[in-house]
């Protein structure tokens, strides 16, 4: 489950649930490589919620406020999941919507970002 929903309290969210017991959600932002440990340098964002409004029992919830996201913001989602499968995919925000990319789309946005700080 990966949406964003207008909260009466919170605003817009991005929303991504998964089961607890299959390690939950996590929406976290792409900073850059990371050839050591994880292959990419992530910033986790959002707050876990146990109790959100209409997730089945058992889902924990990660929610991040839009206000929170740049455009342009190179993004990996970690949501769903089963015995099985890990569902961790990569999400670029645009124009307040999160649009899915591949891995590759990934690492030639994330070359361009790179290659215009190095000329600054």
């Amino acid at each position: 489950m990966i949406k964003i929903i207008d909260d009466p309290l919170d605003g817009e969210l991005l929303i991504a649930g998964g089961e607890i017991k299959k390690g939950g959600a996590y929406i976290a932002r792409i900073l850059g490589p990371d050839p050591v440990r994880y292959r990419y340098e992530r910033e986790f964002l959002g707050k876990k919620d146990y109790r959100f409004p209409g997730a089945p029992k058992g889902t924990v919830v990660v929610k991040v406020p839009l206000r929170d996201l740049r455009e342009g913001d190179l993004l990996e989602i970690r949501a769903g999941g089963s015995w099985k499968n890990e569902y961790r995919d990569f999400y670029v925000f645009q124009g307040r919507d999160v649009r899915p990319i591949s891995e590759e789309e990934l690492r030639r946005r994330l070359a361009e970002r790179l290659k215009q700080e190095v000329s600054r």
